[in-house]
């Protein structure tokens, strides 16, 4: 999502308009990666699904007023329609759909502001759902596992000051909030560095760890949100530096399809050296190599490719090498 406050940040939600009256998602408090996990009662009035007109989903920054009603800036919108493409979006039974990512514009004819994923169930206006939509808890149709993440922050690089000041001593904040549902993440807690080292390049030398439930899915990976902060004056001033983003989940997954490929290599290893031990596999490394000495020979005296394909071992040999390893 775009950032639309000062300190490099936004407070989303959406808000989607239908037949009867607009309806509005949370607000994410700082945080352009959110994550709502919520499901909204549409409805829009139609002879068939194939008359209704495409779900408009605008996102807005909420920002908090002391009088009234709060400000809303807007941010993009995503236009969504029934079909796209290949990628159907929605069923007629009380059965969540695998979602799917839509791009969110500023403009319908500008560049993609952001996605957002979500999925629609279209039913009849007198159907019956199993849960109530208050008791609809979308994380629960997300598998999730426990992981502990380590971070170890090295540094920071070519810091540029906001003001007129140099940089004094910049931090990081990790908004671990983020990661997760609100109703999950309830007992996260952003975690930051320590402002100590001084000017434009501050080598930090900090390791992270935190414990967090991810998504098993790719589908649903999220990102860590990250905002670099300078304190000065002792403190009481800290203007924002800049902000970057941190694909967690698709690292994870990442780590895990290395680990995947690391340990089948080992287990191929392992049943090598298992034939070998038993005498199954020597007679074979042998052929290999003795096929490999008789190319070579023909290399020296001249042959030719073709002469040096038709190099094999016979059956017949085969036998008599093993038959040498098994009385040895």
């Amino acid at each position: 999502m775009p950032a639309a406050d000062s300190d490099g940040t936004s407070d989303p939600f959406l808000e989607i308009t239908d037949s009867d009256i607009p309806k509005r998602t949370i607000t994410i408090n700082d945080n352009v990666n959110p994550i709502y996990y919520q499901a909204l009662d549409l409805i829009y009035e139609a002879n068939k699904n194939e008359d209704l007109p495409p779900f408009i989903i605008d996102c807005y920054d909420e920002d908090q007023t002391l009088v009234g009603k709060n400000d809303q800036d807007y941010l993009a919108r995503a236009t969504i329609y029934l079909q796209d493409g290949e990628n159907k979006n929605w069923n007629d039974v009380d059965v969540m759909q695998k979602p799917v990512w839509h791009p969110l514009k500023y403009k319908p004819d500008g560049p993609a502001s952001g996605e957002i994923l979500c999925s629609f169930c279209i039913v009849d206006d007198d159907f019956s759902f199993k849960r109530d939509l208050d008791y609809v808890k979308l994380h629960e149709y997300v598998e999730m596992k426990e992981f502990q993440v380590s971070m170890n922050v090295l540094g920071l690089r070519g810091l540029q000051s906001p003001g007129i000041l140099p940089v004094q001593k910049a931090f990081v904040n990790f908004n671990l909030k983020g990661l997760v549902p609100p109703t999950v993440g309830t007992n996260l807690k952003n975690l930051k560095t320590d402002p100590k080292a001084p000017g434009p390049d501050p080598t930090i030398n900090t390791m992270m760890k935190f414990f967090v439930p991810l998504p098993i899915d790719e589908l649903y990976c999220p990102r860590l949100s990250c905002q670099v902060y300078d304190q000065v004056f002792a403190g009481f001033s800290q203007p924002i530096i800049g902000n970057f983003t941190i694909p967690v989940g698709d690292l994870m997954h990442e780590l895990a399809r290395e680990r995947k490929a690391e340990l089948g290599q080992l287990k191929k290893m392992v049943e090598t050296l298992n034939k070998v031990a038993d005498g199954e596999e020597r007679a074979s490394i042998l052929a290999k190599s003795m096929r490999g000495m008789v190319a070579e020979k023909g290399v020296a005296d001249g042959a030719s490719k073709a002469m040096l394909d038709s190099v094999r071992m016979t059956p017949d040999v085969k036998k008599k090498i093993v038959n040498e390893f098994s009385s040895k």
